[in-house]
């Protein structure tokens, strides 16, 4: 609101940006999760005869929210940005080490690919209103993390 996005938007967009990530994962072909996401997303969009603006900037926020292509509009911003939460707000930090922890064993296994994860989405926040509240906290975990890591 703050930003005047167009808020549904924002919405369908984080709604869609991972949409084929479980089959990727289960393909074992993550990398490929956005393409998957993006060419399922578009084919919907045109079945629920969306605008081509609008499916233009959702599938920009699939596309874009790993970094690597620019964004087209505020609301593909956002919506990356609004992912960075899932990696760097200590409540996606716990739910993503929790993930991680069923995944390879050993806390200490999670450690590598947690700092990995955070690294990557903290260099994806570019909002200066997200920027002020993540940040710090990316830093404090970071920290942490490379101390037990030690």
């Amino acid at each position: 609101k703050r930003l005047n996005a167009n808020q549904s938007l924002v919405d369908i967009c984080v709604a869609m940006m991972d949409l084929k990530l479980g089959q990727s994962q289960r393909e074992k072909r993550v990398p490929d999760h956005i393409k998957m996401s993006a060419d399922v997303a578009r084919e919907f969009l045109i079945q629920q005869n969306v605008r081509p603006n609008d499916m233009d900037i959702i599938i920009n926020a699939i596309e874009a929210h790993h970094g690597g292509i620019p964004f087209k509009a505020i609301e593909s911003e956002i919506a990356t940005n609004a992912d960075c939460y899932r990696f760097l707000h200590p409540r996606g930090i716990f739910i993503f080490f929790s993930i991680l922890r069923g995944r390879l064993g050993t806390v200490e296994e999670c450690f590598a690919p947690m700092i990995q994860k955070m690294d990557e989405k903290a260099n994806l926040v570019s909002l200066d209103i997200v920027k002020q509240e993540l940040l710090p906290i990316y830093e404090d975990f970071r920290r942490y993390l490379t101390i037990a890591s030690n």
